[in-house]
């Protein structure tokens, strides 16, 4: 009994303190965070000259440093042939000037401790050049030369070309870039300049000529704007730019700017089959705002709440309340001259796709028909303001937004004006704005995931599936028609090649080891990794690779690869899994390609004679997945295979030729494979071992599903 009082006791005594302590404000509760600084423009000064070139001048001494950024009005939009601005945006820069190469230019900014830069935009070219004080006298004539005499050279635009050519062969292996761009053309149209997409043919079609027109047309004074930070005297970088700038002419007619059309919103649901993905990724929205409209404050706030960062509405539900997603939100982004887009979004796994797209959508609904909470309010408004402090933090970052108001003409004070527009939103102007800016009705709907997601979409509307496969780019070469004389000639050459190499080794051809070192060449050297592995036939195969980077093992199994790099696992993107699954079929001097012309499945069209490796062959060809595979006889011996390949620089055609055969197991094999791009050798491999059906080791056994 005594106990129990002594019990009671210190409990009562406990229950009085934490009251006590409930009453009592916590320590970071009497913090008075004091209201933010308000934005102030740097002073300046401006001069135009006479052939109405602008230039700004913010001087600043803190360190000894000068920036220039000069924007140039004429951009993605304005282009007469799809991808001239991309390129000439590159190129722009690594082609250097009259006076100096692209390479001079790396080495000589290098040396100082200097930059220039260059990029096309929507609208405008963008050049840039930071360096030292000390440095002025150099670099500032430089970057006016790449305003007023770029050179262009024809090596820089193919190297540009072949890298763009690179983004377009790898554009669908990344599911979030992939989704962008496919939901950009949902939202402003798939000919709207916004979502513009290349493919191989718009690349092949641009020349040095549209780089030099496209300078001619839109590189003018009076379409240049020009803002100098930094460390100087304001009346001595006036004078100088007079000098160097002050004499810059144009010539030809002024070209006519106009901002492209784009569609009004209409109400979609549309899906991409990709099954090289772990999740599906889901994109939904429609048109938003330009950054002026009178009703971005509110629009801005209303994004906030109902995506903007954990505390969000969507983040909320489907992450915190619902754990469907690591992540989730929405934003509408503004632009600057055209309607921007609302974008809300989230990835989740395949069976809870239609869950995750309902609780989105149920929250767009909810915001347009109730007022936000006064706590969503103020935590919307402190985040934005203090993340749109951090935008204006220097001189410098004032100095660019102030060039970007005064290229798409905004008032020089905007982002003031801005700033107090935000603080005076009201619930109310929330309501308001979702009910005249957000339509749930209007959403394109976004999908990207497995084969089987696309059936949970039916409830949403009629489901589109975009197709999202690559065009092959423009072959040149022309074979001629074959005719049953070629046709015979053909199989023949193949079938006696299969007899000289061993006709019931390949029929009876399992599988095949190998242990070998591969050498590439590559822009910063000869780069080598040392392989084993076995291929079994026709589809599956598992390789080992010792690379300066790390242990990676690589698997193809059919419809199925993946890649395994210090314990991560990694899916194969199909892209790349397609020409894993050709090479696999190519392999072992075209083991394949002979067994099935031994089986009947394949015949080969003679096309004539050939030389290849400064030897005289017999040409071939054969049809694989509707594409030509060239295969070279010389000597009754197939020594080399010519296919057109998906590269990490584009499509290429490559040709493989075999040499060193030795006799393994009474099968012919060759002991080195050399690929030649374009005359030159590119990669070279020599075997060390090879075997023939061997048993597989348990880690075959277990990658590839072997009994």
């Amino acid at each position: 009994m005594k106990k129990l009082m002594i019990v009671s006791v210190v409990l009562l005594s406990l229950s009085l303190c934490f009251q006590g302590a409930e009453k009592k404000p916590r320590p970071f509760e009497t913090v008075k965070v004091p209201p933010l600084n308000p934005i102030k423009n740097p002073v300046f000064e401006k001069t135009v000259l006479d052939n109405g070139l602008q230039v700004y001048f913010f001087e600043k001494h803190e360190l000894p440093l000068i920036s220039l950024t000069a924007m140039i009005r004429g951009g993605g939009v304005d282009e007469s042939k799809a991808g001239q601005a991309e390129l000439f945006g590159e190129v722009l820069r690594s082609g250097g000037t009259k006076s100096m190469s692209g390479d001079k230019v790396d080495e000589f900014l290098e040396n100082i401790g200097a930059e220039i830069e260059t990029y096309s935009g929507d609208a405008a070219v963008t050049v840039r050049a930071k360096m030292l004080r000390e440095n002025r006298e150099e670099v500032i004539p430089l970057f006016v030369e790449f305003l007023v005499s770029p050179a262009f050279p024809e090596e820089k635009i193919q190297l540009a070309k072949t890298q763009m050519n690179s983004q377009i062969s790898r554009r669908n292996d990344n599911v979030n870039g992939l989704a962008r761009r496919e939901f950009m053309k949902l939202v402003y149209g798939a000919d709207s300049p916004y979502a513009s997409q290349l493919e191989y043919a718009d690349v092949e079609a641009l020349e040095r000529i549209d780089l030099l027109r496209f300078h001619d047309k839109f590189f003018r004074p009076e379409q240049t704007i020009i803002a100098v930070v930094g460390d100087f005297d304001t009346p001595e970088m006036k004078e100088t730019f007079g000098k160097l700038l002050g004499g810059w002419k144009n010539g030809t007619i002024a070209p006519a700017f106009a901002v492209p059309n784009i569609p009004e919103p209409k109400a979609s649901v549309s899906f991409i089959e990709k099954n090289d993905v772990e999740q599906s990724t889901i994109l939904l929205g429609h048109l938003g705002l330009r950054l002026d409209d009178p009703d971005y404050p509110a629009v801005n706030m209303l994004s906030e709440v109902l995506g903007g960062g954990m505390a969000s509405r969507i983040f909320t539900q489907v992450r915190t309340l619902k754990g469907l997603a690591y992540g989730a939100g929405g934003y509408m982004m503004p632009a600057y001259d055209h309607k921007g887009a609302f974008y809300f979004y989230t990835s989740t796994k395949p069976e809870s796709t239609r869950e995750a797209l309902q609780t989105i959508l149920d929250e767009i609904k909810k915001v347009r028909t109730g007022k936000v909470t006064d706590e969503e309010l103020t935590r919307a408004r402190d985040g934005y303001m203090n993340s749109f402090a951090f935008e204006f933090d220097s001189t410098e970052k004032i100095a660019r937004r102030m060039l970007l108001y005064k290229f798409y003409g905004y008032p020089e004070k905007f982002n003031e004006e801005l700033r107090g527009k935000i603080e005076k939103v009201t619930a109310d102007d929330i309501l308001a704005a979702a009910g005249k800016h957000l339509f749930d009705d209007k959403l394109a709907v976004l999908v990207v995931g497995k084969k089987e997601v696309r059936d949970q979409l039916g409830s949403f509307g009629s489901v589109g599936v975009i197709d999202i496969t690559i065009p092959d780019q423009p072959v040149k070469e022309v074979l001629p028609e074959p005719t049953p004389e070629t046709m015979k000639k053909g199989t023949e050459l193949l079938k006696a090649a299969a007899v000289k190499v061993g006709e019931k080794q390949l029929t009876d051809l399992k599988n095949f080891s190998f242990e070998c070192t591969t050498t590439m060449k590559t822009p910063m050297g000869d780069f080598s990794v040392k392989q084993k592995g076995l291929f079994v036939f026709p589809d599956k195969s598992r390789v080992e690779i010792e690379s300066p980077m790390g242990k990676i093992e690589e698997v193809v199994k059919g419809s199925e690869g993946y890649r395994t790099m210090n314990g991560r696992k990694k899916v194969i993107p199909e892209s790349q899994l397609k020409e894993a699954k050709r090479s696999l079929y190519l392999s072992l001097a075209g083991a394949n390609i002979l067994r099935d012309v031994i089986s009947g499945k394949l015949q080969g069209q003679y096309i004539g004679p050939k030389e290849i490796d400064s030897r005289k062959a017999e040409l071939v060809v054969v049809t694989i997945e509707n594409a030509p595979v060239k295969l070279y006889i010389a000597e009754g011996m197939l020594i080399g295979v010519g296919t057109r390949q998906n590269t990490h620089e584009g499509p290429k055609d490559l040709v493989e030729v075999y040499g060193d055969f030795r006799v393994v197991q009474g099968l012919l094999v060759p002991f080195v494979r050399r690929t030649f791009d374009g005359g030159n050798v590119s990669e070279q491999t020599f075997y060390s071992s090879a075997a023939l059906n061997v048993e597989p080791q348990a880690a075959d056994k277990e990658a590839l599903g072997l009994k």
